[in-house]
């Protein structure tokens, strides 16, 4: 019998899984996390291996509902549970480092448009009601931290559900943005709130933008005004301008209505102004910039692997080589097995988020002056689109072995990442 042409690649395929796995476990657990190029040069040629077997499917059935309602919300409460039962022990924990600067900046209204290197008024508003309230507490900061970021893993799973049409690929996606360890250092760090704000209201402003095929005016100025509430919150903001348009074409082909063009242009006046604006208050200065050029390049191409690879700060936290292989070799298990089962396009979606919204403040990333931090809240969401994609199913599995399946593997992811949260989370 005569083997597919198909087949016969994914034996390619995973040869080079194989190759960069075993690289991971020797950088990692033999070299102790030295000679990284190894590692993201086998990964780089993993990847380009893979990419034509995203296109290049296998025949595929219709696609049924693998998880009834009852399962999802079992799902939804075990991840808010297990999230909670980790971080509300942390609601004592004390200010921090930069926390005493903003303490000290943010003592009246009339320091929120007037702090040197600064022009966030949403934050510092914010941060000083905060301050009022608690009186030199700091459980204020943790509550509110914690409602926001509820809040945005909700507008994650609104977003997901939209993108896969599926309840159980949503659910799945809010576990993962809820309890993911990259959240760690902006919910429990007070002055992590300027991250926690700006993501909420892009988040926002997309589901908003999202919400119907046809543009309205009024739907358009809700989602100016999110998205200036954004570039209010943080700088970094500014990253959501490619994200919108992105959106027309994920989930509308660019069929938005006659209002496309203006939105387009509002989002642009809204960019402009605020970038004067901004300008006028407090100029980046030039050494925060670095040249395009090699690094550039290397730096951005690698950015998703970066984000699935290591979703913490290394900086920041001390995370043991064991945690740092299992992450990887987890990533590139999921990667392999989704694009091979045929899962399509969509495991796109979340390296897609990372290099759309990475490229307008790639500069500030890759900044000289400081060491560059990896981990930025918003690139929790890079993890809704790629593995929301790893449930599709192929329609050779019966319903009810299919349910099971994606019942465990769902759950799996919620363990795997509730551990390494813990992880991170030791540090503090």
């Amino acid at each position: 019998m005569k083997v597919p042409l198909r087949d016969r690649y994914v034996v390619i395929a995973w040869l080079a899984w194989l190759w960069a796995v075993g690289n991971a476990l020797y950088v990692y657990l033999v070299l102790g996390s030295a000679r990284m190029f190894r590692l993201e040069s086998a990964v780089f040629i993993f990847v380009g291996v893979l990419l034509p077997l995203v296109v290049w499917r296998p025949p595929q059935c219709a696609q049924p509902t693998t998880l009834t309602p009852a399962p999802n919300r079992v799902l939804m409460l075990i991840a808010v549970s297990l999230w909670l039962v980790a971080l509300v022990p942390f609601l004592t924990l004390p200010f921090l480092s930069d926390d005493y600067v903003f303490l000290a900046s943010y003592r009246h209204w009339s320091n929120v448009f007037g702090v040197a290197h600064f022009f966030r008024p949403t934050f510092a508003g914010v941060f000083l009601v905060l301050a009022t309230v608690g009186r030199g507490s700091a459980v204020p900061f943790h509550v509110v931290a914690l409602v926001i970021h509820g809040t945005s893993a909700w507008l994650v799973y609104v977003l997901a559900r939209r993108l896969f049409q599926r309840a159980d690929a949503a659910v799945l996606c809010f576990a993962m943005f809820l309890l993911n360890p990259l959240q760690l250092e902006a919910v429990l760090w007070a002055s992590g709130l300027q991250e926690l704000l700006w993501t909420l209201f892009v988040l926002a402003s997309v589901v908003v933008y999202t919400g119907s095929r046809l543009l309205s005016p009024l739907r358009l100025m809700c989602t100016i005004l999110l998205l200036a509430c954004g570039l209010l919150s943080k700088e970094t903001a500014v990253s959501s301008i490619l994200l919108l348009p992105a959106a027309d074409w994920v989930y509308f082909k660019m069929k938005r209505g006659s209002l496309l063009a203006a939105a387009y242009l509002g989002f642009a006046v809204t960019a402009a102004v605020y970038l004067f604006v901004r300008a006028r208050v407090t100029p980046v200065e030039p050494e925060f910039f670095v040249m395009p050029g090699a690094y550039f390049a290397k730096q951005f191409i690698g950015m998703p692997y970066k984000f699935f690879v290591q979703p913490w700060n290394l900086t920041a936290a001390n995370v043991p080589a064991v945690i740092l292989c299992a992450a990887t070799v987890a990533t590139l298990v999921v990667a392999c097995w989704a694009v091979v089962g045929g899962a399509g396009p969509l495991v796109l979606a979340g390296p897609a988020v990372i290099l759309i919204s990475t490229l307008p403040v790639l500069q500030l990333l890759l900044r000289r002056v400081r060491p560059p931090r990896h981990p930025i809240y918003l690139f929790c969401c890079d993890w809704l689109g790629s593995v929301g994609g790893t449930t599709a199913d192929d329609g050779s599995f019966p319903s009810t072995v299919v349910r099971r399946r994606t019942r465990h593997h769902h759950r799996g992811f919620v363990c795997v990442l509730t551990g390494q949260r813990q992880a991170v989370a030791h540090g503090w």
